[in-house]
């Protein structure tokens, strides 16, 4: 099994590669993980097809509670379909 983390922030994503780094240098059950820069909103079916997933978890998937940020959710109602 695979696990990539896809994440939208520049530093994060450098963060998180330093850490993934620091950990396949120690031992070799890290080599199945890796981060990707990039607006899964957007770009998410450039990088998976139908069926190719078996499971997505979304960390702070709405951090915008205001009424009026509802379109930078990452979980809509539009993107259900993308998702499934």
């Amino acid at each position: 099994t695979f696990v990539l983390g896809m994440e939208i922030r520049e530093p994060v994503v450098e963060s998180v590669q330093a850490r993934l780094s620091d950990l396949m240098a120690r031992s070799k059950n890290y080599g199945n993980a890796g981060v990707l820069c990039c607006n899964a909103m957007k770009h998410l079916p450039n990088y998976f097809e139908k069926g190719q997933l078996r499971a997505m978890f979304f960390l702070y998937a709405d951090p915008h509670f205001k009424k009026s940020k509802q379109k930078n959710r990452i979980i809509t109602v539009d993107l259900l379909d993308t998702y499934a």
